[in-house]
């Protein structure tokens, strides 16, 4: 509600390049390119590829993770263990561990640029960035937290509703346990928060324990 209605590829090449912020290249990673000429596509493309694929300072990218995470966390808490994107290990976690590693590498391995996350995830372990058991655990969570977020949205009546465990019916409980692979649904709670605490911990080694081991800024010395 803030930027213009439309702009001019030329703008927009100058934004990306000169201006944008660290979380608009997170939001940007995802970008495409929906209708128009071809050649107009091929252009957006090219220029979004060369904005996410330009040389980034670690340390700089590093801290601009780590604290638009953590101001996630101070002002929007996850409201329970059902809320998949908030909850520590959720999809935001996960997002910002791939698209950190995918800014981070993109300017020498331009392949790794993918809208999906977990096509991130592949990439990144392919190419030995990231190890293949910190990749499976990532990714495993990621679907299961669509398999379950997907058919919780389908049961509730608002799009925004909250999933209250105590008042769920007996028979969306026992769709949600079959979605999360186990039989009952108290083994699901279990499931959910074990893959919540491991895929955290793996974002916990790609960007918390780093950037807490990062030197303060100038600016922060007293």
């Amino acid at each position: 509600n803030k930027g213009p209605l439309a702009t001019s590829l030329g703008a927009f090449e100058t934004y990306q390049r000169d201006s944008a912020w660290t979380w608009e290249h997170l939001a940007l990673a995802r970008a495409r390119v929906v209708s128009g000429p071809p050649l107009l596509a091929a252009r957006i493309d090219a220029a979004i590829a060369t904005a996410l694929s330009r040389p980034r300072s670690r340390e700089s990218l590093l801290r601009d993770v780590q604290e638009m995470r953590a101001r996630l966390v101070e002002h929007r808490p996850s409201k329970s263990l059902w809320d998949f994107k908030l909850l520590r290990g959720g999809f935001f976690d996960i997002e910002f561990a791939a698209r950190y590693l995918m800014l981070l590498h993109a300017n020498g391995k331009p392949f790794l640029l993918a809208r999906h996350v977990v096509d991130t995830l592949v990439l990144l372990r392919d190419a030995r960035i990231l190890s293949a058991d910190a990749a499976t655990t990532l990714i495993e969570a990621y679907r299961l937290w669509s398999s379950l977020q997907g058919l919780m949205r389908l049961a509730l009546e608002e799009q925004d509703e909250a999933f209250d465990e105590a008042k769920a019916p007996e028979g969306l409980r026992r769709l949600l346990a079959k979605a999360g692979g186990v039989d009952r649904f108290e083994l699901l709670r279990d499931k959910v928060q074990a893959t919540a605490d491991a895929a955290h911990a793996v974002y916990a080694e790609i960007i918390e324990k780093p950037a807490a081991a990062l030197p303060p800024r100038e600016e922060d010395k007293t």
